[in-house]
């Protein structure tokens, strides 16, 4: 999804996916593409995340650490400035 700053377009993710999950902030927060891979499960069942390029083996349940991760993993790639980078998360 391409858009200009603060569009909206993490509200948009967020709404189809029905859980809040990513960073909010001002100014550049999405510093890194975030591919995101859906799959729909059973309403019975708990939502899970996965990180499965760089985070190997972990569900997460608790989405607040979901968006913890991915700020984690955009700032050991792109430092704690406003560096940008083309290599996504895929989530």
């Amino acid at each position: 999804m391409l858009g200009s700053q603060s569009a909206g377009k993490s509200s948009v993710l967020e709404s189809i996916v029905g859980l809040d999950f990513l960073p909010r902030g001002d100014g550049v927060v999405t510093r890194r593409p975030l591919e995101l891979r859906l799959n729909h499960i059973d309403e019975n069942l708990k939502p899970y995340a996965v990180f499965p390029d760089e985070v190997a083996g972990k569900k997460f349940t608790n989405f607040n650490e979901v968006r913890d991760t991915i700020i984690r993993l955009t700032d050991e790639k792109c430092g704690n400035s406003k560096n940008i980078l083309d290599l996504p998360i895929v989530l």
